[in-house]
């Protein structure tokens, strides 16, 4: 037997082995394989329980007899006797996992859900980029024995300099390949290939991937076009092109088109997958987690939940929370249900009237500009909530607890004999989070270091974030209604609290929203910082969740609302700090949907103002924004502004024969249909709108990057999306008293 140590690298599985790739100190990545036998469980009738052995005796699926095992129930804790089923090949369960809906309602099924890599981490203890020390047969490849050396609560991990291909287009992806160029950045050189010269690219990457042998490829657009687009010339030249470094022929289907699905009202798009066997492919433009938090955030979450890495990155934060949450359940001898498995229970109408609230708010009482006011946040709210009181779907009116610690406000108590899975899992996560922020204060640290810790600080925060809407989500697997409406509860209590603690030392609330204050004082005395974390430790001591002081405004603005003058809104507001650093939400130049110009003449605006660290200082700086104003209106007046500083974007929200008027996410998608792009609901495109008399209202990115003459954009429309941008900050302007919408 070889002895061989190193990280493991990748986990995937071919029919009957798993594939595990490690990577060596000397940067060396080595392929070994390991059996895996999937177990799953089954509560019902005795003749459907049978009738179930029957068939997969039938299939040969069985590596074992089926035998009977104690484990306990996630809901009422209590011991239950559940056939146990081993299976010969992890593809077993992938296709009872598909048959999963036949069985809804007639049996209860157990761990069928579970990813087979994710599933064979959790029985070996192991876990993404975990250091490991492998016996194994040189001739065959295969794991005698694996052990981890390496701790998964560790903080201070090392991660190795992986070597990095980078891969994406000149213009956008969405236009045809012949017609655009593809960047490729090596280790060594950078390279600018058309898309016309298929054989010429084909050979300069097989001499990469050759060469560099990279770890990683990271690519825009890669899932969806670029991928699939390589392959394809794969398959029509007859080149071989390394991208897997699996030996193993893999044959794909190549898939141009991904899926697209509403929740709450939302449609959500998901290109298609195109992950790589032994080499990680990850799509910036594809990975919500590599966006936030880029490749030191997915290593973070896919060490923790022990999900591959490729698989973390094209995943949501609340689906590696679950994992966490399975992990957890599954270490506290629980039978995981494939689906949640209690519905809401029974409930009066004046018990829905007292649940039903949210988080609490307390709206300015006028829309305007405010001095000396301090913001004070609660630390990660909910999620300290339902660690601190123990929050988790079991956990909520428990049949062991009777009477138990009561919600607030509620008919609920929580149970005070066991700590729920949810809870459990959070504490480790605020941990993380909590050491990863106070590194980032760390003077000694390089900006390279500080950056690592940001990154994985707030891949947590988003997995923190999600952890309390995934508790009332109503397909989440440890999710429970009675449990969201818990937490809301105990945030309103402990906000009620925060409030009165602060008038008692003589502040004034101005504004408040679930998990953060905003104080003023009415004898406008000075706000002193000393006396705002005393006061800060006192609601820390009072309701046990840290609170800090997230800084003391010189002004701040609360916007007015659209629909009734006169009246404050909660989530549009922006202010100066007394360092001269500005916070803003809700405004224009926060807005995904914001063209690049009007977004860049905001933010000018703002960074003048915050130059002002008084009222009257502000209102001083009134003719400089003007006069800005009017320059920036007259380049858009003269037709000086780059067409493409003014691409507004709109997300698509049915399909294309769907659009009953020529709105502009319609326009878009006809003028992609030219070049046989399908835009589906969730997707976003990006338009330009154009003046009378040019055939349409509104042109695509697309369209336009290929229109033989210089298109002709709408100056009224846009110099009224630019007045907007200016009144939503100077609200208050006489700027437009008496003059002509266009002033010039």
């Amino acid at each position: 037997m070889e002895r061989l140590r190193g990280l493991l690298f990748d986990v995937y599985h071919f029919e009957e082995m798993m594939q595990l790739w490690i990577r060596t100190a000397d940067g060396r990545a080595v392929l070994l394989r390991d059996t895996y036998k999937p177990v799953f469980y089954a509560r019902g009738r005795p003749a459907l329980l049978e009738k179930l052995t029957r068939r997969l005796i039938s299939l040969d699926a069985l590596a074992e007899a089926v035998s009977q095992e104690e484990r306990l129930l996630l809901y009422e804790n209590t011991p239950a006797l559940a056939h146990k089923f081993t299976l010969k090949r992890p593809s077993l369960l992938s296709t009872i996992r598909q048959k999963l809906y036949a069985f809804y309602g007639k049996m209860d099924l157990y761990h069928t859900d579970i990813e087979i890599p994710t599933g064979y981490m959790y029985e070996k203890n192991l876990y993404p980029l975990a250091q490991v020390e492998v016996l194994y047969d040189a001739p065959t490849r295969c794991v005698g024995s694996i052990v981890c050396t390496s701790d998964i609560a560790e903080f201070d991990y090392d991660i190795p300099d992986f070597r990095l291909l980078r891969l994406g287009f000149e213009k956008s992806a969405r236009l045809p390949i012949t017609e655009n160029s593809i960047l490729i950045q090596s280790a060594a050189q950078d390279f600018c290939v058309s898309g016309r010269e298929q054989k010429r690219l084909l050979l300069l990457l097989n001499e990469i991937l050759n060469d560099d042998d990279p770890d990683v490829i990271l690519s825009s657009s890669g899932d969806q076009t670029l991928m699939p687009f390589l392959f394809s010339l794969v398959q029509k030249n007859r080149i071989p092109l390394p991208l897997d470094r699996d030996p193993f022929r893999i044959q794909r289907k190549i898939i141009h088109k991904g899926s697209s699905y509403n929740t709450y009202g939302s449609w959500i798009y998901r290109a298609p997958s195109y992950p790589l066997y032994g080499r990680w492919h990850i799509d910036s433009a594809n990975s919500f987690v590599y966006k936030e938090a880029e490749l030191a955030g997915i290593l973070e979450l896919a060490r923790i939940s022990r999900v591959p890495v490729q698989r973390l990155a094209r995943s949501s934060t609340g689906a590696a929370l679950t994992c966490m949450e399975t992990n957890v359940a599954l270490k506290k001898g629980y039978l995981v249900p494939w689906q949640k498995s209690r519905v809401e229970a029974p409930r009066t109408a004046y018990d829905l009237l007292r649940a039903d609230k949210g988080g609490l708010v307390f709206v300015p009482q006028e829309a305007t500009c405010y001095e000396n006011v301090a913001q004070l946040d609660f630390s990660q709210m909910y999620p300290t909530i339902m660690d601190r009181h123990n929050i988790s779907p079991e956990t909520i009116n428990c049949s062991c607890c009777s009477p138990g610690n009561e919600v607030p406000g509620l008919s609920s108590r929580i149970c005070s004999r066991r700590r729920g899975v949810v809870s459990d899992t959070l504490r480790d996560v605020l941990a993380r989070r909590a050491y990863y922020k106070k590194q980032m204060k760390n003077t000694n640290l390089s900006s390279e270091e500080r950056a690592v810790y940001e990154a994985r600080q707030n891949s947590l925060k988003w997995m923190l974030v999600t952890s309390f809407g995934y508790l009332g989500y109503r397909n989440a697997k440890f999710g429970r209604l009675e449990s969201h409406e818990a937490v809301t509860a105990f945030g309103r209590e402990k906000l009620l609290q925060a409030i009165g603690l602060a008038e008692k030392q003589g502040f004034c609330l101005l504004h408040a929203i679930t998990d953060c204050l905003f104080l003023s004082r009415e004898d406008q005395e000075r706000m002193d910082v000393a006396r705002l974390h005393r006061l800060c430790a006192q609601i820390e001591d009072a309701g046990g969740i840290s609170m800090n002081v997230d800084g003391i405004y010189s002004w701040v603005y609360f916007l007015e609302s659209r629909q009734q003058s006169g009246l404050a809104v909660m989530n549009r507001y922006f202010g100066r700090f007394r360092d001269g650093t500005l916070k803003i939400r809700g405004i224009a130049a926060r807005r995904s949907d914001t063209c690049a110009f009007i977004r860049r003449a905001q933010q000018s605006w703002l960074v003048a103002m915050a130059k002002a660290d008084s009222l009257r200082d502000l209102e001083k700086q009134e003719s400089v924004l003007e006069e800005s104003y009017r320059a920036l209106a007259r380049q858009l007046n003269n037709r000086e502004v780059d067409v493409r500083d003014l691409l507004l974007t709109r997300k698509a929200s049915r399909q294309l024969e769907d659009y009953a008027t020529a709105t502009p996410a319609m326009v878009a998608m006809q003028d992609l249909r030219q070049w046989g792009v399908e835009i589906q609901p969730g997707q976003k495109v990006r338009y330009l709108v154009l003046e009378a008399g040019q055939g349409s209202r509104y042109i695509s990115e697309e369209k336009l990057l290929f229109a033989q003459s210089r298109a002709a954009y709408d100056r009224k429309y846009y110099i009224e999306l630019l007045r907007a941008a200016y009144l939503e900050i100077r609200p208050r302007s006489e700027l437009f008293v008496n003059e002509p919408r266009l002033p010039f």
